[in-house]
């Protein structure tokens, strides 16, 4: 028999799934951005100044109101708010690592681009970017959450904290304030546990 899906496991998987698609995209276009010159960067750039000119929420709306309202199309939607992210600060710590002297250095000694970005660029580059992912997840929660209270995200009876919001709700006026606080409650312990998460990384990169 099937196991029923538990909210903190919807909660969980569907965002830790948009964040890591945006990461697969985000990073490699980042690296493309950085490391190209011509017009190849200056579209994606260009690109992306457009998407972040819209707020992510209502983008995200957009997206899973013209896709179709399901689970799939939920991630690809928290992926995409996010893939601008990513790749933006993939491309600022590239353009910054490509002008320091060991990177001169490898290239004048003859090493190729893949050489270069797996050895040197690649490497110094991840750190931010990992402490990004912590940020997203609990951004992703969020927007997971806002979609679902507002009617175009996970859809009643699949358990999700945002549409407990929504179903408490109307059950605070008659003094049952515990069936929408508690799973509020949640929500914001799990954005903050996420924010602390990407803190502690943070710290413990400025550390080495």
């Amino acid at each position: 028999m099937a196991q029923t899906p538990t909210a903190r496991s919807v909660d969980l998987t569907i965002p830790a799934a948009g964040v890591l698609l945006a990461l697969l995209i985000g990073v490699p276009l980042g690296l493309v951005a950085g490391l190209t010159r011509g017009v190849l960067g200056e579209v994606l750039m260009r690109f992306t100044d457009l998407l972040q000119a819209f707020p992510l929420l209502i983008l995200a709306i957009a997206i899973v109101a013209l896709t179709g309202n399901n689970l799939t199309n939920v991630i690809w939607a928290i992926a995409f708010v996010n893939t601008p992210i990513f790749l933006r600060l993939t491309r600022s710590q590239v353009l910054t690592i490509r002008e320091l002297r060991y990177v001169e250095a490898s290239i004048a000694l003859g090493n190729t681009k893949t050489r270069l970005i797996a050895r040197h660029i690649f490497p110094n580059a991840i750190g931010p970017v990992i402490v990004q992912v912590g940020i997203s997840m609990g951004y992703g929660i969020l927007l997971l959450a806002a979609l679902a209270f507002l009617g175009v995200g996970v859809q009643v009876p699949t358990p999700e904290w945002g549409s407990m919001i929504l179903i408490g709700a109307g059950d605070i006026v008659t003094g049952q304030w515990w069936t929408s606080i508690f799973p509020g409650v949640v929500l914001i312990l799990a954005v903050a546990g996420f924010n602390l998460i990407s803190e502690g990384v943070e710290r413990a990169r400025s550390l080495q």
